[in-house]
C-alpha cells in the first residue's frame, strides 16, 4: 500500500508530468523527422538510381575497409549535425569516439568528422569541434579512402593527444549524475497513455503514421503542451541567465589571462635588467680585487718614473744648449775685443 502511494505521488508530480510531456514530444519529432528523411531519400534516389548505386557501392566497400580497423557503428541520433542528404556513423579512434558523416555524394563530397566531446587540439574548430583534416590528408575522390584517413588521425592523436575541456568535463559528469537518478530512469520507461489518456492506441497509430499534422493540432491544444510550452520558455530565461552569467565569467577569464601574459612580460623585461647589473657587478668586483689593483698601481708607479726621467733628460739638455749659447756668446765678445786692439 505504501508503495503504490509513493507511486501515485511520483505521477502526480509536475517536474515528472513535465519530463514525461518532454520525452513523448522528443519521439514524436524524432518520428516525423524520420517521415521526412525517408521521402526526401526516396524522392532523391528515383532520380539518381545509377549513379547512387556506384556511390553507395564505394560507401559500403570503404566503410568495410574501415570496420576491419576499427569499431564502426551507425547513429541513430541526428540532433546536431544530421539531415536527410547524409549518413552518420560513431567511429572509435584510441578510445575517442568521433562521428563520421557521409554525405549521400560520398566520396565526391568529402567526409566530415567530429569530436563528441568539446576537446581543444590544433586540428579541431573550436566552435563546431569538426576535425579539419584536410592540412595533414587533403582529400581526393580519387584517390583518398576512409580507412587511410582515420588511420592518419590515430597517428596525429597519439603523438599529439586532444586535451579535454574542464567545462565539458563538468557537463559530462553531471550528465552522468542525473542518468543514476531513480527518477529520471522511471521517465524513461513511462507509458504514453499516462500523458494522453484521451488518445487510444489505434489513434495514435492513425496520427503518427501519416496524418501527424492531425497530431499536432491535437497536441497543441492539451493543457499539458501549454504548460510545457511555460515550462520551456522558464527553462529559456534561466539559460539565458546561466549563458550571460557564463560568457560574463569567460571574459572575466580573458581579462585576467591577457593581465598575467603583461605580468609575465614585465617579468622577463626587469629579469633581463637584473642580469645586466649582475654582470656589470661581477665585472667591478673582477677590477677591484687586490691582485688587479696591486697591478694598477706598479704600472701606474712605472709611468710616472719613465715621465719623470724623460722630464729630466730634458731638462738637462735644455740647461746644456743655454751653457753652450752663453759660452759662444762670450767667445765672440773675445775675439771682437782683440781684434780691435
Amino acid at each position: 500500500m505504501h508503495q503504490q502511494n509513493k507511486y501515485s505521488s511520483q505521477n502526480n508530480n509536475p517536474e515528472v508530468i513535465r519530463q514525461q510531456q518532454q520525452n513523448q514530444i522528443n519521439l514524436y519529432q524524432s518520428k516525423v523527422q524520420q517521415f521526412q528523411i525517408s521521402k526526401i531519400q526516396e524522392q532523391y534516389q528515383a532520380e539518381n538510381a545509377q549513379k547512387i548505386s556506384q556511390l553507395n557501392h564505394i560507401k559500403q566497400k570503404q566503410l568495410s575497409e574501415l570496420a576491419q580497423n576499427f569499431m564502426v557503428n551507425q547513429s541513430l541520433s541526428s540532433d546536431v549535425i544530421g539531415g536527410a542528404d547524409r549518413d552518420e556513423f560513431v567511429v572509435e579512434i584510441n578510445k575517442q569516439i568521433v562521428r563520421l558523416v557521409i554525405f549521400y555524394t560520398f566520396p565526391e563530397v568529402k567526409p566530415r568528422i567530429y569530436l563528441l566531446n568539446k576537446q581543444s587540439h590544433k586540428f579541431v574548430d573550436t566552435n563546431t569541434w569538426e576535425i579539419i583534416y584536410s592540412t595533414f590528408y587533403p582529400w581526393n575522390q580519387q584517390s583518398s579512402n576512409l580507412k587511410n584517413l582515420f588511420t592518419k588521425i590515430k597517428e596525429i592523436f597519439q603523438n599529439d593527444p586532444p586535451k579535454n575541456d574542464p567545462i565539458s568535463q563538468e557537463m559530462d559528469n553531471i550528465k552522468n549524475i542525473c542518468c543514476e537518478d531513480q527518477q529520471y530512469q522511471s521517465l524513461l520507461q513511462c507509458d504514453l497513455g499516462r500523458i494522453f489518456k484521451g488518445l487510444g492506441p489505434d489513434d495514435w497509430r492513425r496520427m503518427s503514421s501519416n496524418n501527424y499534422h492531425n497530431f499536432d493540432e491535437y497536441l497543441i491544444k492539451t493543457d499539458e503542451y501549454k504548460n510545457l510550452v511555460d515550462f520551456v520558455l522558464q527553462l529559456m530565461q534561466a539559460n539565458q541567465v546561466y549563458s550571460q552569467t557564463m560568457i560574463d565569467q569567460y571574459q572575466e577569464i580573458l581579462q585576467k589571462r591577457e593581465n598575467i601574459y603583461q605580468l609575465a612580460q614585465y617579468c622577463d623585461i626587469k629579469k633581463g635588467e637584473l642580469l645586466k647589473t649582475f654582470q656589470n657587478c661581477q665585472s667591478i668586483k673582477e677590477r677591484f680585487q687586490k691582485t688587479n689593483i696591486l697591478s694598477f698601481l706598479e704600472q701606474q708607479i712605472h709611468s710616472l718614473e719613465d715621465e719623470e726621467a724623460e722630464q729630466e733628460q730634458q731638462y738637462n739638455i735644455q740647461e746644456y744648449f743655454q751653457r753652450r749659447k752663453k759660452l759662444h756668446k762670450f767667445k765672440i765678445l773675445k775675439q771682437k775685443l782683440e781684434s780691435d786692439m
